[in-house]
């Protein structure tokens, strides 16, 4: 490791260097006023469009871990239970066995052509 540098020879960080966001809704909160992005000024959220361009009015804040708990115990709430998730769960696992059939009977098919192009070969 050269320099304290990670990575590949090509330069790339590698997956668990990634350029990822460090909290859960971060890029997500957008303000409700002028539409800019909300960002972390310390633990609390602010609107970029007031703090950092000056052309918001909102100058309201907000604890993130405050909107974090809201925004998962109104997921939790409304999809999670109840007939919407059950729908959901319906749908998903249909989806789901219907890709496995057509991945297995795509490995069924190059199993075959296989086998086709083994026994051509072999005369």
């Amino acid at each position: 490791m050269a320099n304290g540098v990670r990575g590949s020879a090509r330069g790339t960080k590698g997956l668990c260097h990634a350029n990822r966001p460090l909290y859960l809704f971060s890029g997500l909160t957008k303000c409700g006023i002028c539409g800019h992005s909300y960002t972390n000024n310390g633990r609390r959220l602010v609107c970029s469009g007031n703090r950092e361009r000056g052309v918001c009015t909102n100058d309201r804040t907000i604890q993130r871990e405050v909107v974090e708990a809201r925004v998962l115990a109104a997921l939790g709430d409304r999809f999670l239970q109840g007939p919407a998730f059950e729908e959901f769960c319906r749908v998903f696992w249909s989806l789901e066995n219907e890709a496995r059939m057509q991945r297995r009977a795509n490995i069924v098919a190059l199993e075959r052509e296989l086998s086709k192009c083994g026994r051509r070969s072999s005369k």
